[in-house]
């Protein structure tokens, strides 16, 4: 079985234009999880990540569904930055396949309104007997709270 690892950043990261320093202020939270999906075909590896920078108001969870059709079996959510101060929440939870197996970060922090957290999204996905490892690094924007 051959490993490869995959770095994917996004568009607007490869053209140099980062939105990490930027905190939107006032947008309503998302409705749902992110929605993530990877396939590898014939040595492609293609991913979906929706929305790219997840909104959750403080004391929320947050989710990451992976989709029914994905070639990845699991999903796991780890901060960028080890540590309680660069991650919001004090519990994570991987998942697998569906909306009844996604990745939940819990039991938030206090007090984390206006900050932004990178993190990864680490999926294993096969093709042709060879296993890719995925790893994907969208943000999380937390907002105020009703």
């Amino acid at each position: 079985m051959r490993s490869a690892n995959v770095l994917l950043v996004g568009i607007v990261g490869l053209a140099g234009f980062g939105f990490s320093s930027v905190i939107p202020s006032g947008p309503p939270a998302q409705a749902g999880p992110t929605m993530v999906s990877v396939t590898c075909v014939g040595g492609n590896v293609q991913v979906s990540v929706n929305p790219w920078a997840m909104q959750v108001q403080q004391g929320s969870d947050g989710e990451w569904e992976l989709s029914n059709t994905s070639g990845s079996q699991s999903i796991v959510i780890s901060p960028k930055r080890p540590g309680p101060a660069n991650w919001p929440f004090r519990a994570m939870r991987p998942g697998g396949k569906g909306p009844n197996d996604r990745a939940r970060g819990s039991n938030m922090r206090p007090n984390q309104a206006g900050r932004q957290f990178g993190y990864d999204i680490t999926l294993e996905c096969q093709d042709s007997g060879n296993t890719y490892t995925v790893v994907i690094d969208p943000d999380i924007i937390i907002t105020p709270g009703p």
